[in-house]
């Protein structure tokens, strides 16, 4: 018979579960090719190379949004009207929407370089593209309600 009040002896009886049991080596948390998780398998590696802002989709969305600024401004056409609100609107906005998407990944890595242009940058796609929707729906609406579509 065995005491568990004494804490003396080993436990070798037959039935016990608990006696080979031997401490397992915890894995670390950096291999030689970059990080690893809990169970041990290698991360996508990180790299070493600097991660920008994807100011790409940011000069598309700023150009969309000057383009429908001119259409606005230069055409009377209520059909080149509703095309420059197409530009300067969703697809402006759906350029912000993958920049920042994009941007949001990048900051995630650890080799993240800021900019301070880029807030700014972000800033004047958002104020362009407003302008350009609102030019547009004004010559939309303005053909409409004089009957004047073309």
């Amino acid at each position: 018979m065995v005491s568990w009040d004494s804490g003396g002896g080993t436990s070798s009886r037959a039935d016990d579960d608990w006696g080979d049991v031997t401490p397992q080596p915890r894995p670390s948390t950096v291999s030689v090719h970059g990080f690893v998780d809990d169970v041990g398998r290698p991360l996508r590696d990180a790299g070493t190379e600097t991660q920008a802002a994807p100011t790409l989709f940011l000069a598309i969305g700023l150009a969309l949004a000057s383009v429908a600024i001119v259409i606005a401004v230069v055409s009377d056409s209520a059909s080149f009207a509703s095309v420059g609100w197409m530009l300067g609107g969703p697809l402006a906005i759906g350029c912000l929407a993958v920049f920042l998407q994009k941007d949001t990944r990048r900051r995630s890595q650890p080799w993240y370089a800021e900019s301070s242009l880029v807030p700014w940058l972000r800033r004047g796609l958002v104020f362009l593209a407003i302008l350009a929707v609102a030019l547009n729906a004004w010559t939309i609406a303005n053909a409409v309600a004089r009957g004047a579509w073309s």
